[in-house]
């Protein structure tokens, strides 16, 4: 009778206590009593995933995650405008003369920018440019990132940005592609299988 992965349904060999793809154990009479192999097999349990994990993803690299800056900037930009115009206009019906453009631009755009990234790394939704590129930002466990942690990412902008945009250049250095502001978070941008 063939044995069956009770968690991915791989068949199984004779002598496989755990599923070489999930890493499960299938061996209900043969569990540690002792609490130094359990934790110790849950130690291995934990490394071989990650190495699958890690074996499994494509990390987005620099000029993919360039490209998604520009067109969440874009969309950013088209917005900031219709806005600026729009207080332009009223601030003019109301005898309020507001003489330069670029400038009010920028005093929208920096703020609005934060917002976008924020609201998009609390819910855990790709950005409109990371989509497009089809890439997403993950954690360790190649889980979308959301809440409190997407929201530090988005604050860590800062940390990638204050060396003269250091922190978004390591991206092309890095071996898992991060920049200052993934390391701070503890976060990864990898290819979305579902969007590429």
């Amino acid at each position: 009778m063939e044995r069956q992965c009770s968690s991915c349904g791989r068949i199984l060999g004779e002598n496989e206590d755990f599923c070489p793809d999930c890493g499960v154990s299938n061996v209900k009479e043969h569990q540690p009593t002792n609490t130094k192999d359990t934790s110790r097999i849950k130690a291995i349990l934990i490394a071989h995933r990650e190495k699958k994990i890690k074996q499994s993803v494509i990390y987005a690299g620099f000029w993919r995650r360039g490209l998604a800056f520009m067109i969440d900037w874009i969309v950013v930009g088209v917005i900031t405008g219709l806005l600026v115009i729009l207080i332009m206009i009223v601030a003019n019906k109301y005898g309020y003369y507001i003489d330069s453009f670029k400038t009010m631009n920028m005093v929208v755009m920096y703020p609005l920018l934060f917002f976008y990234f924020s609201v998009h790394g609390l819910l855990g939704v790709a950005t409109t440019g990371k989509k497009c590129m089809g890439i997403k930002i993950v954690d360790k466990q190649v889980q979308t990132v959301k809440g409190l942690r997407g929201f530090l990412r988005t604050i860590a902008y800062i940390v990638s940005i204050i060396p003269l945009g250091a922190g978004f250049i390591a991206v092309a250095f890095d071996n898992e592609k991060q920049g200052f502001h993934d390391h701070f978070a503890q976060t990864f941008v990898i290819r979305d299988e579902k969007n590429s």
